[in-house]
């Protein structure tokens, strides 16, 4: 079987059925919301993705351009995810639910609001990320900038995590991977799945926590990576020893950076 490959990085896009007029402004009201133009196209494996949320749990209710189109809140999420889990399970196809970073900075509900005692911002709100059931998630970062935070994340949330929070390019002081540097799963459908995160290099980390973010061409030559994506060599004749169906590449990063 050979092995499929998705990439998925931190940019937000929108398929529309004609540009905006460049005679208007990106904020005019005025602006039509797009429609979908066709059914949703199902395949074996299909992916959501979020990307940038900055805190803002409750949606947008701006009336601009084309953030009423966008202004689902956490419960329209938790909601729409639910029921596509069941579609996808009913057409016997697996559905990937995926994040790829900056969940704070942007709103006050990660920036104090909620635990306006302590310096690590968004705690509360780090924790609601988990419960809609994500199955892999990378950093932002906005994630790994505030020195508080990052403590946070590496005492607390890589432990809830597991394996779903990635940093395949991202270490701490000692060496070792932030988070996990991969994951290899097995999907609901029996899809052998192997997915990797990385952060954009232009990342300015808490020297004292964390080491520079590897760029990732450099991160490809290191010995755990070398080792670790041998798989790919063999995509077109399966390994035995470690059969892969699907690779998952997230980031949050420029696409000019992989």
């Amino acid at each position: 079987m050979r092995a499929v490959l998705f990439g998925v990085l931190g940019i937000v896009g929108l398929a529309v059925t004609k540009p905006v007029p460049l005679s208007l402004d990106p904020s005019d009201p005025n602006h039509e919301i797009p429609r979908p133009t066709r059914p949703l196209e199902w395949g074996d494996v299909n992916v959501l993705h979020t990307t940038d949320i900055h805190g803002w749990i409750s949606g947008h209710s701006k009336n601009v351009y084309p953030e009423k189109s966008w202004s689902g809140n956490f419960g329209d999420l938790f909601s729409f995810t639910k029921h596509m889990r069941k579609i996808a399970a009913e057409r016997g196809s697996d559905l990937l639910l995926v994040d790829t970073g900056d969940r704070r900075i942007g709103h006050g509900l990660t920036d104090h609001i909620l635990d306006p005692q302590t310096d690590v911002n968004g705690r509360n709100v780090s924790y609601m990320y988990r419960t809609i059931g994500y199955d892999l998630v990378v950093p932002g970062n906005h994630d790994l900038q505030n020195p508080g935070v990052v403590n946070f994340t590496m005492n607390k949330l890589v432990k809830i995590w597991g394996d779903k929070y990635l940093t395949s390019n991202v270490n701490r002081v000692n060496g070792t991977s932030l988070g996990a540097r991969f994951r290899y799963w097995k999907t609901p459908k029996g899809k052998q799945m192997m997915a990797f995160g990385v952060v954009t290099a232009k990342t300015d980390t808490p020297e004292d926590l964390l080491q520079k973010v590897i760029p990732i061409n450099k991160m490809v030559e290191q010995k755990w990576a070398s080792s670790t994506c041998a798989p790919f060599k063999d995509a077109i004749k399966p390994n035995p020893t470690q059969p892969v169906d699907v690779f998952v590449l997230l980031g949050h990063v420029d696409p000019q950076e992989v």
